[in-house]
This record gives structure tokens, sequence and C-alpha cells, in this order.
């Protein structure tokens, strides 16, 4: 067994394919609980990506931080994948709702909620993220998919207080890249 063998990870789309997002919809959200690096913007940017396009559908990407909105952006354009996927911060869609501006959200078949987590770990210091939440979870003909390593307290909410079950793909944290 070689070394590379060894250290193979399991990523995020060897768990979730196409034939999986056939599956999804807009009244059950997706939970992708996942490590660092091993694969959730990928599957987005690649999977997702080519299953939207092919479906004539636009995605939308919310990240709760300017300077990552800034590097995904700029790897969207490079690809030449924003004719598919759309890069918003949290705090524009709160922002919007605040001011009762429309984002016409339902232009969007699929919501990506990276770092979901956002959405109480910010709360200590952003009264407005149960604004984006609300939103998001209120889409009714919008497939919700939130991703995490640390996401678990949210996830709970979303089964507990929302009173959905949503879709989860676990993928097991393997921390041997580690030296």
């Amino acid at each position: 067994m070689t070394k590379s063998d060894k250290t193979k990870r399991v990523r995020v789309t060897d768990k979730i394919t196409e034939k999986s997002i056939a599956t999804w919809n807009p009244e059950q959200p997706v939970i992708i609980t996942a490590g660092t690096g091993v694969g959730k913007s990928y599957f987005v940017k690649n999977v997702l990506y080519k299953y939207a396009k092919a479906d004539n559908q636009k995605i939308l990407m919310l990240i709760h931080r300017k300077l990552c909105v800034e590097q995904f952006r700029m790897e969207i354009e490079e690809d030449d994948k924003s004719d598919v996927i759309e890069i918003m911060t949290y705090q524009k869609l709160e922002k919007n709702e605040m001011y009762e501006i429309d984002l016409e959200l339902s232009q969007y078949k699929y919501i990506v909620c990276d770092e979901f987590h956002y959405f109480i770990s910010d709360a200590s210091f952003n009264n407005t993220t149960d604004i984006s939440f609300k939103k998001i979870i209120g889409m009714s003909n919008t497939i919700k998919i939130f991703m995490s390593a640390t996401g678990e307290n949210v996830e709970e909410y979303i089964q507990k207080i929302v009173k959905v079950k949503p879709i989860n793909y676990k993928i097991p944290f393997d921390w041997s890249f580690i030296a």
C-alpha cells in the first residue's frame, strides 16, 4: 500500500452525485457536514454547477466574509461559471431584507449557505443573522444547501424549531494529513 492509498480522504463528491441531487426537494434542506479540504466548494463549483447548468437553473452562494466572497467570485469568473453561480454575503441579504429591497431570490433553484454556522456563531455580535436564515428557510421553491464543518447547532435548530428533517451528508473527519 502506498502512502497516497493510506491518506486518501473521503471527498464530498464521493458521497453526493448527480443522482443524489436529483432526489433533493425544496421542502427538505440539505446539510453537508465536512471538514476543511474535502471538497464542499469544489462540489458546488463543479458537480452542482454542471447539474444546474444542464437544467438551465441558477445557484446563489451565500458566504459570511467579504474576503471569502472576493476569492470565490474570482474563481467563478476565472472558470467562466458566473452564468450559473452568483456570490453574495449573508449581510447583503440581511440589509436588503431590512430595507425591503427585493433581490428576487426566486430566480435561484439552489441557495448554498457556506459556513452556515454563521447564523449562530455571528449572532453574538450581529443581531441580523436571523433575518437571512428566516428568508432562506422560508423559500418555498428553492433547494437549500447548508455546508459547514461546525453546523451542529443550526442543524439541531432546523430539526427542533423549524421542524424539518434535513437530508444529511456527513463526511468523516480525517486529520491524518496534519503532520
